[in-house]
């Protein structure tokens, strides 16, 4: 279920008027919190560290460098929520913007800034879903995968991470998410080793990344070391997750 917008990131080099326009997303009970950023470094390690927004208000001019890049290094970055990103822009660069990040913005809006037509795109934009763990891994991975290995990637990384004792990989693991789906054991084992041949075959940087992460460089993992580390990057991130609701 959507919720209301809650953290909205502000960045500008006219910090004033970003102070001025989060005074009124607040006013308004479209945010329930901002923060206003001059840099785009500075918002990109905010949110390196875990800090989560519901929603990005980028400008295009900013004090250290293109707004082009900040998007472009968004979108590598690890996040538990995946921010919306409206960009702030002059009528005149509106198109070649447009032609420049093609779909790497859900929003393009125009200066001078209207800080109701603002609101009515947070209201819009900037109410997705929180993702899972194993969504977020495999939007890292960046492969195209089969809709019932991906079902069976992420009950078993679900039910490995809750699990209160070691589970044995294909009695106590595996054979739950058979029974989920009405196949066999080998079915589900088949799926998860395909999508590890998958992995290896495309090698994208994002799974590169993950495996330099985990201690897996140069090796092939096996299905079990695979849950396993996932489980524990599931675990961790929940955790973050638990922080971020009690703030």
């Amino acid at each position: 279920m959507n919720e209301m917008p809650k953290r909205i990131a502000l960045c500008s080099v006219d910090s004033i008027l970003m102070r001025a326009t989060a005074d009124y997303l607040l006013e308004t009970g479209t945010a329930e919190h901002c923060v206003v950023f001059r840099q785009g470094e500075h918002l990109l390690r905010d949110l390196e560290r875990g800090n989560t927004y519901d929603g990005i208000v980028l400008d295009a001019m900013l004090a250290d460098m293109d707004a082009t890049e900040v998007i472009l290094r968004l979108r590598g970055l690890r996040l538990s929520l995946r921010p919306s990103v409206i960009l702030l822009v002059l009528p005149e660069r509106f198109l070649r913007m447009q032609r420049r990040i093609p779909g790497e913005v859900d929003s393009f809006l125009c200066k001078p800034l209207n800080p109701e037509s603002l609101a009515q795109r947070i209201r819009m934009f900037c109410t997705k879903k929180r993702q899972s763990p194993s969504e977020l891994l495999l939007q890292q991975w960046g492969v195209e995968l089969e809709p019932t290995q991906v079902q069976y990637f992420t009950e078993a990384v679900q039910l490995l991470s809750q699990a209160q004792k070691p589970l044995a990989l294909r009695k106590e693991l595996l054979s739950v998410v058979a029974e989920n789906h009405c196949v066999s054991v080998s079915a589900v084992d088949s799926g998860l080793r395909r999508i590890i041949a998958r992995l290896e075959e495309e090698n994208t940087p994002g799974y590169q990344c993950f495996k330099q992460e985990n201690g897996l460089e140069g090796t092939r993992p096996t299905v079990k070391k695979l849950l396993e580390v996932c489980s524990k990057f599931s675990q961790i991130t929940e955790q973050k997750e638990q922080v971020y609701a009690g703030r």
